[in-house]
C-alpha cells in the first residue's frame, strides 16, 4: 500500500517519523498567558476555527505547509529572485547525505517547479527511510527516537482511503492535547524555554511548531490564537538580541545574550538551530509579522539571505527548514 500513495503523502509519514504520540492530559486550564506558572492539567482542544478555510478532500496533496490551489501561485512566486534564492538553497541542503527531511524537501522543489526528477527522488529519499536506513546523525530522528513528528503525519493521513479513521481521530486528540503541554508547561512566558533557548528551539523546530502549521492548514484548526506563549515562539527573538559590549570579541553584532539552561549564543546552522523564521513565519501572528521582519532582514541577515536554512552541520544532519 505505502508504494501506492503519493510523493506528498509519503514524504509526510517521512517528516513525521511514523512514531506515535503518547500519554493523555485531563482537562483543565484553557489560557497559558497570565504568567502564574504552567498548569498541571490541560485541555484536549483548545484550538479555534480557521476563517474561511475549506475541508481538505480525500487524498487531496499537499496539504501540509500549502494547499492544491496554492500551487500555481507558488511555482509563479519561485520565478521571482527571492523565489529562485529559496529554490537554489533547498538544493543546496539535498546535497548532504541522505535524512529524515530528504524526502519532504525534494517533494517541495517538485511542487513549486513541477519537475517530475524531483519528486522521483522524493519517492526514492521515502522508500529508503521507510526501509530505515539511518540518519548520518541518529539524535531526534527516524527510526531511533523520533516522536517529535507524528503532528505532521497525521494531518497529512486524515480521511484519506485506507486509513484506519478512528485511530487517526484518537491519536490526533493526543497530538493536540500534547501541543498545548508543550506549549503551556514546556515554554514560560511569551515562549521562552525553561532549558534554555537552544533546547526550546530543537523542541519547537522538530515537532511543535510544524505541526501548528499543518494542523491548521490540513484541518482548519489553529492552536496559536489561545496560547501567548505559541504566539511569541518566533516574535521573542525581538526581545532577545543586545549589543555585546566592546569588551567582547562580538562587539558591536546584535547576538542573543545567553541565558538558561544549556544557554548558547544565536546560531542557525545545522539541524537544531535552523529554522526559526523559514518555519516559525508560517505560525507567526500577523501583528508581529513587522517586527520579525525588521529584526531578520536588518540584524539576523542584513546581507544574503539563507532565509534560515543553512547548510548542514558536519554530522551531515541537515537542516530541516
Amino acid at each position: 500500500m505505502i508504494r501506492q500513495m503519493n510523493v506528498a503523502w509519503m514524504s509526510a509519514i517521512v517528516m513525521a517519523g511514523m512514531v506515535f504520540a503518547q500519554g493523555q492530559i485531563a482537562p483543565g486550564k484553557e489560557d497559558d498567558g497570565d504568567d502564574s506558572g504552567a498548569p498541571t492539567v490541560v485541555a484536549q482542544d483548545w484550538s479555534v476555527a480557521v476563517q474561511g478555510w475549506k475541508p481538505v478532500a480525500a487524498n487531496e496533496h499537499p496539504r501540509l505547509i500549502f494547499r492544491k490551489d496554492d500551487v500555481p501561485t507558488l511555482r509563479k512566486r519561485a520565478q521571482t529572485p527571492a523565489g529562485t534564492a529559496i529554490i537554489e538553497r533547498a538544493k543546496k541542503l539535498l546535497e548532504s547525505p541522505l535524512t529524515t527531511w530528504h524526502a519532504a524537501g525534494h517533494a517541495f522543489l517538485y511542487q513549486v517547479t513541477g519537475d517530475q526528477a524531483w519528486a522521483d527522488k522524493a519517492k526514492e529519499a521515502a522508500e529508503q527511510t521507510l526501509a530505515r536506513r539511518p540518519n548520518p546523525d541518529g539524535r531526534y530522528t527516524w527510526p531511533a527516537q523520533g516522536q517529535l513528528r507524528a503532528g505532521p503525519c497525521l494531518s497529512a493521513l486524515r480521511g484519506d482511503a485506507g486509513v484506519d479513521a478512528n485511530r487517526i481521530e484518537e491519536l490526533l486528540g493526543k497530538v493536540v492535547n500534547n501541543a498545548r503541554r508543550e506549549s503551556a508547561a514546556g515554554y514560560g512566558s511569551r515562549g521562552h524555554s525553561y532549558e534554555g533557548h537552544h533546547c526550546g528551539r530543537l523542541s519547537s523546530h522538530t515537532g511543535l511548531v510544524p505541526f501548528i502549521q499543518a494542523y491548521r492548514v490540513a484541518m482548519g484548526r489553529d492552536l496559536v490564537p489561545n496560547s501567548s506563549n505559541a504566539q511569541w515562539l518566533l516574535a521573542k527573538w525581538v526581545y532577545g538580541f543586545v549589543d555585546h559590549p566592546p569588551s567582547t570579541g562580538s562587539a558591536g553584532l546584535y547576538m542573543y545574550n545567553s541565558r538558561g539552561m544549556y544557554a548558547q549564543e544565536f546560531g542557525h546552522g545545522g539541524g537544531s538551530s535552523g529554522g526559526d523564521f523559514s518555519q516559525g513565519c508560517g505560525i507567526c501572528p500577523k501583528e508581529h509579522v513587522p517586527a520579525v521582519l525588521s529584526l531578520y532582514n536588518h540584524i539576523i541577515e542584513p546581507g544574503e539571505k539563507t532565509y534560515g536554512s543553512v547548510t548542514g552541520s558536519s554530522t551531515g544532519w541537515t537542516s530541516r527548514s
